[in-house]
Order: structure tokens, then sequence, then C-alpha cells
């Protein structure tokens, strides 16, 4: 897949184009050939304080493919904590010794929905091509769960992983956060604890289309005009990128319970004061995504980063991964990057 460095940047940022097209405002040909059934509405009932949860939870359902050439093998660890535990699923090079860096992954889902389900073959995808134990983290979800009890669960697995990262031959020095959306909130959140308490344990991050702020603002506009929309494609994109702000927005209720103001750094870390002293990022984002202008602003307060825009994508693409070629090559620019974090340590020893 081509990268071209966008021009609207300093900052190392690429447009990802499949074959030979160029930015032509049209959703990628396989969103057409790709055609998903409808999930079974198992919670469609399911409303908090007039918001249809059920429906947004039955909406994420996602089918995907292995496309992993090499074994994996799976094992379930059930994480305690002092009132509940959270089960996650590890995944290691089958039948391979010695220690391997680590990937904490964490789910996306509007804080309401997603599964580990769902991020099974991405986990096992990363595992495979890179050679690492990835963490497949089951984080409680809100409204049964709200704010912060989400992001304490996948900081709190972080912590536990790392406490016993010899026992499962996890490299201490190489150990990573990712996530896809709300899990992508939650990896930055795990970064700015980290950098809060001074620990620096965590060695890059891995964004897929992250949600970074709750909130727009004059600082951090939002507006439709900001997306180059072909007419041929215009209902079907707007309509994708209005459905995931009206999420956003709902989030407010059921996530936060006014636990928290919107602001505030663990909720959308865009306005945390030290970005530029968080470790190495890679963020993917979808040109098609509402959550894309925000995770613009984010990546130009961040002092070591590289952002890749798949052209012709819309939000959670990467739950698609063995049927759209962009998901698959996103994990080949992860291990690219992860292996560049590698290679820069090597070279310091």
């Amino acid at each position: 897949m081509q990268k071209v460095k966008d021009p609207r940047f300093s900052l190392p940022a690429y447009i990802a184009i499949a074959g030979n097209r160029r930015k032509d405002g049209l959703l990628e040909p396989c969103y057409h050939a790709y055609k998903r059934e409808k999930p079974e509405g198992t919670q469609s009932d399911y409303f908090y304080k007039g918001i249809p949860v059920g429906r947004i939870r039955d909406a994420m359902a996602a089918d995907n493919r292995s496309i992993t050439d090499g074994l994996v093998e799976e094992s379930t660890l059930r994480i305690p904590f002092s009132d509940h535990h959270v089960e996650a699923v590890m995944y290691r090079p089958f039948h391979k010794e010695g220690k391997f860096s680590c990937i904490m992954y964490f789910h996306g889902g509007a804080y309401a929905g997603g599964s580990i389900k769902t991020t099974a073959n991405l986990c096992r995808t990363l595992c495979d091509l890179h050679q690492a134990v990835v963490i497949n983290v089951d984080y409680r979800l809100a409204p049964e769960h709200p704010y912060p009890q989400g992001s304490d669960d996948c900081y709190g697995c972080f912590n536990w992983i790392y406490e016993h990262a010899e026992q499962y031959g996890i490299e201490m020095d190489a150990v990573y956060v990712a996530g896809d959306s709300a899990g992508g909130n939650f990896a930055v959140n795990c970064c700015i604890r980290e950098q809060e308490l001074q620990l620096n344990r965590i060695k890059a991050c891995v964004l897929y289309y992250p949600h970074v702020s709750m909130v727009e603002t004059k600082d951090y506009p939002w507006k439709l005009s900001m997306y180059y929309i072909n007419d041929k494609d215009k209902i079907e994109i707007t309509k994708n990128i209005l459905g995931l702000r009206e999420v956003i927005r709902a989030s407010e209720f059921y996530y936060l319970q006014s636990a928290a103001e919107k602001t505030d750094m663990l909720v959308s870390p865009l306005f945390y004061e030290q970005l530029d002293m968080l470790p190495p990022m890679l963020i993917i984002t979808a040109e098609f995504d509402y959550l894309r202008i925000q995770q613009e602003y984010f990546a130009q307060r961040l002092n070591r980063v590289t952002m890749i825009q798949y052209q012709g994508m819309q939000h959670a693409f990467m739950d698609r991964i063995g049927y759209y070629p962009q998901a698959e090559d996103a994990v080949m620019e992860t291990c690219r990057f992860l292996a560049a974090i590698e290679q820069k340590k090597t070279d310091i020893l």
C-alpha cells in the first residue's frame, strides 16, 4: 500500500493509498464488497437513561478472519483486583522459548460495548507477525461500570502483567500498550498515569483511531466541512460520521455519569498538559472518521509520533481484519514501528 507524505503536518504524517487511487472522497471498494450480516439483537431492548445501550452494543458486532501463518498459543488469565477479577486472553508465539516483548491490547466499543472476541484475530496477528506476547484485556463496561472503572481495569492489568513479567517470559524493557477507539483512550490513560507517577515503564503506544476528547472547543473545533466527501458516497459517509458523533455525546451520560469533567486528562487526553512527555506513539486514523480531526490535534501536541491516515476508511476498520487489506497493512505498520523502537534500544545498548 502506497504511503505519501501528508503536506498538512510537519510531524511524520502519511496518507495510505490503496492501488493507484488518489484522494477522491470515496469509500474504499472493500466497503461495498463486504456486506455484514445484521447481528442478532440480544440486547436491543436495553436502555440507560433513554440511551439505547443495547443497540449500540449490537451494532458493534463484527466479522473478521485470522490471517496468521504461524501457530499461536492461547490461554486465559484471571487478573485479580481487590474487589473483582478481570479476564484477559494471552497470545504467545507457539512453542518458542525465551523472553518476548509484550503488547497490552484494549478493545474499542464506545466504553459500553465491543469485546475481546472482536479483537481476537487482530491480537493473534500482532502476536504472530511481531513475535510478541499479546494480552487482550476484557475490561468492565459502562454503564454498569462507569468512569473510571474501565480505565482502572486497564492500568491495573498493565501493572499486574508487568509485575509477573518473569513468570510469563516477558521482556520488562519492551512492554507496550495499544488500543482502538475507546481502548485507545485507555492506552493513553496508561501512559498518562505512568508519566504522573514518573515510572515510564511503557516504551511505546499504538493507537487505532483513538477517542481522545469528549468535547469540541474553540481551540479544537470540529465541522463536517473539514472532510472532502464525494457526492457518490456522501449519504453513507455522512451517516457514519454523524452517528459516531452522537454516540460520543451519549457516552458523557452512560460512561462519565457526572463522575468527572469532560476535559479531565483521563477522559479527554487531548487536554493533558504534558503530552510532549509521553512515550513514542503510532496513530492510525481513518479518512472518514468523526474522531480523525481530534486525533490530528492530539498528534500535533506529541513529541514522538508517527501518524498514518488510511484513505477511504471509516471508524473501526480494524474490526474487519481478514476482509479489509488496510487493516492488515496497519498491523504491518505497527510491527515496523515497534521493531524500530526495539532496534533503537539495541543500538543504545
